[in-house]
């Protein structure tokens, strides 16, 4: 359009307020409301030339045969990513309802696409974080059109009244009252009666695109629940909303694992979301930078805009829209809200392929979170087993150290040698307190005193000396028992097995499992018995025997002097005396022959025995006192080892899918 040269500035401001207005509200818009645009720029047209006539609306396309396979890679990335997720999330989760049922809402919706020459209606669905983020405002600025008539206008800024208790509303286009509209009969009753969260306006918004625009705006809230968060992932343009002032923006974030601290959306938002933050001056600055926070969306689709500052433009235009002042307001808090970018971001609405790949990406991102979570509970559940390994060494060590010493000198000394070496100071006395002419005497009281000296040295020196050391044993043994089992029955549910935490119930209460410290000596009273049973007993046979042979070389003394006696007396005595004195030497060496003998027993006896309590506390250690822990560590260590492998299977089946997906995205439709 060429100006009038009279009024050059005045054709300029139209042209240019036209411009605008085309920008902002969109072509199908402009053409839309061009009647009314004539009367806003009356004042321009009058000095300039005249106004061209509204171009025509475009014509829709002629329908298209729908293709049963566009959509079958989209399809297959759906069912694959359905099958994967109850093998990854745990059953019966509110998260493994709420994946599934993303899933299965887009893939009906594609297939029945695949089926009909036309989609759904395109769904945005628009979340406030909290009060503070101005949704109501945004979604007012978004539904509002400068020449639409303030009945309209007042609809939508009044559309939360008496609606105080509803959590969404669901706005849909409604043609203005010139425009005819014939209802099919099914249609008629909602028509007229929509439901009370249906709010039905004239917006060139809603009729942007083709099929319409169902905006959903939900109330704002800091925990969405499952239903309404399930709206927000399967919308075709999902729009969050945050004040950074009262809501930070890593609380958008995925959180690293399920289990941790949750935020405000419980999930990864998905690639083809909208995330906008508000701003007073967003037309500096567009966008924000990729490496603020991982939020899991492409940072080209993080916007700043300013809505209270867009519905301020408004209202100038509105004010007096043959002002140059108020229409150079209008230009300026239209762009510098950064609606004007939000709107260019919403058209093209994704494709039915590009939302169900956007929402398979955000299920393998949850996903790959499980198991992420789930690699963090095997690597608790494998600290678990180094915990239990640990406590079993330490209590071995302890335990071993207590009875044997440490064999450096500088630790606790060998107390199981010790408690035998004080043995000798009760056994050994009696013994020497056993010569030949005592045994004479009485012969009979060898054995006796023999044997009374052993039993009081186990009782006073080495029952005594050992049971200090062996006395924890069952205390360790509980604790052990205890600390295994709760470590059993605290690993996390993708680890815990109700198999093994039932075998160590049985074992621990098993009977004659439970350790007895007095058992551990049983190898010294072995020992002492079959040293009773054996050299003592030689002993005593020994003391009677001496007085037989005494009895016998006195015997032969006479014997050997009568046979010499005929030779003259001094020789018989003398042949008496020499044959009576070396059968007594003989009868005193077997003896002292004995007793050394005995000692020498004894001597082994003490050092077969440390061994033998060494043995027995060994095998206690490892079938009493270690042996729930040892079991629990080995049994969690084969279920980690079995849950990793599942896991890095798991994590190349959804590597896999995302591939795909990804691959699907890039090849040409």
């Amino acid at each position: 359009m060429q100006p009038c040269p009279g009024f050059p500035a005045r054709a300029q401001l139209a042209s240019h307020s036209r411009r605008i207005a085309h920008n902002l509200l969109g072509s199908r818009t402009h053409h839309a409301l061009s009647a009314k645009a004539i009367r806003f720029h009356a004042t321009a047209a009058a000095l300039a030339q005249k106004t061209p006539s509204a171009t025509p609306a475009q014509t829709a396309p002629p329908a298209v045969a729908p293709n049963k396979l566009q959509h079958a890679q989209a399809l297959t990335a759906l069912h694959t990513a359905r099958e994967l997720i109850p093998r990854i999330l745990p059953p019966q989760s509110p998260e493994l309802s709420f994946w599934n049922g993303v899933l299965r809402d887009v893939s009906e919706e594609t297939s029945r696409a695949s089926l009909t020459s036309q989609g759904d209606n395109v769904t945005v669905v628009v979340y406030p974080v909290d009060e503070f983020a101005e949704g109501e405002e945004l979604v007012t600025a978004l539904l509002q059109d400068p020449f639409s008539s303030e009945e309209d206008n007042a609809r939508i800024v009044k559309r939360w009244e008496g609606r105080e208790r509803d959590t969404r509303l669901d706005i849909e286009y409604s043609p203005p009252p010139e425009t005819p509209k014939q209802p099919s009969e099914g249609a008629l009753e909602e028509t007229l009666n929509p439901p009370s969260h249906v709010l039905r306006v004239s917006s060139s918004l809603l009729t942007s695109s083709s099929p319409s625009v169902r905006l959903i705006e939900l109330r704002p809230g800091h925990q969405l629940f499952y239903d309404y968060l399930r709206l927000l992932y399967t919308a075709h343009i999902p729009i969050v909303l945050l004040n950074p002032l009262t809501t930070p923006l890593a609380s958008l974030a995925p959180p690293a694992t399920p289990t941790t601290q949750p935020t405000k959306l419980p999930f990864p938002l998905p690639p083809h979301a909208l995330l906008l933050i508000t701003s007073p001056s967003p037309a500096s600055v567009s966008t924000i930078a990729s490496t603020v926070v991982p939020l899991g969306i492409d940072p080209a689709r993080v916007l700043l805009v300013d809505p209270s500052r867009a519905l301020s433009a408004f209202r100038a235009l509105r004010t007096n829209s043959s002002d140059a002042l108020h229409v150079q307001r209008f230009a300026d808090d239209a762009l510098g809200s950064g609606l004007s970018a939000l709107r260019a971001r919403l058209h093209p609405a994704p494709t039915l392929t590009q939302r169900a790949s956007a929402v398979v990406r955000a299920t393998t991102a949850a996903l790959h979170a499980r198991l992420r979570a789930a690699e963090a509970d095997a690597h608790d559940a494998a600290g678990a087993v180094h915990a239990l390994r640990d406590e079993a060494a330490r209590a071995r060590t302890d335990a071993q150290c207590a009875a044997f010493g440490t064999g450096t000198g500088t630790g606790p000394a060998n107390r199981v040698r010790a408690a035998l070496a004080e043995a000798d100071s009760a056994v050994l006395p009696a013994l020497a307190a056993l010569p030949w002419w005592r045994v004479l005497w009485a012969p009979d009281d060898a054995g006796w005193r023999v044997r009374h000296a052993t039993r009081d040295a186990r009782v006073a020196h080495i029952d005594a000396g050992l049971l200090p050391a062996l006395a924890p044993l069952p205390a360790v043994q509980a604790r052990l028992v205890r600390r295994a089992l709760e470590r059993a029955e605290a690993l996390p549910p993708s680890v815990r097995s109700h198999v093994l935490l039932n075998a160590l119930q049985q074992r621990a209460g098993a009977p004659g499992f439970a350790l007895r410290a007095d058992a551990l000596l049983a190898p010294v009273a072995r020992r002492l018995a079959q040293l009773d049973g054996g050299a003592t007993t030689g002993l005593a046979r020994a003391a009677q025997d001496l007085v037989l042979r005494v009895a016998g070389a006195l015997g032969a003394g006479v014997g050997a002097g009568a046979l010499v006696l005929s030779q003259g007396v001094g020789e018989a005595v003398g042949a008496g005396l020499l044959v009576g004195v070396l059968g007594l030497r003989w009868a005193i060496g077997k003896w002292d022959r004995v007793r050394r003998g005995w000692t020498a027993d004894w001597v082994r006896v003490k050092e077969a025995a440390e061994r033998d309590v060494q043995a027995a506390l060994n095998e206690a250690l490892a079938k009493q006192v270690l042996a729930v822990p040892v079991q629990a560590a080995d049994g969690i260590e084969e279920l980690v080892a079995k849950r990793r492998d599942e896991i890095e299977q798991l994590r190349q089946e959804v590597d896999k899918l995302e591939a795909r997906v990804n691959t699907d995205s890039q090849s040409p439709s």
